[in-house]
């Protein structure tokens, strides 16, 4: 059986600015992606093409969030690390 308790503790407090400074990176990262393209014609991949070359930005970092984790393994990450789960 799962126990569904939520765990509220100091790590928690710890993954929201973790989580915000996240947030801040990924969007210097976006701002200088918009800045290194500006005015320049970027080449489709292969097998992509129904996609902008700025849906494709957002699905590379959302990639980074896909992963199929057994529960022993989630609950111990959501407990020790500092960030949130995807």
């Amino acid at each position: 059986q799962l126990n569904t308790t939520p765990v509220v503790d100091y790590t928690q407090r710890k993954k929201f600015s973790e989580d915000y400074a996240d947030a801040g990176g990924f969007n210097l990262a976006y701002a200088a992606y918009k800045n290194s393209t500006k005015g320049i014609l970027e080449p489709m991949l292969p097998g992509l093409g129904n996609f902008t070359t700025e849906q494709l930005f957002f699905l590379s970092y959302a990639q980074n969030w896909c992963e199929n984790l057994d529960i022993p393994l989630a609950t111990n990450l959501f407990q020790k690390d500092i960030h949130s789960p995807g």
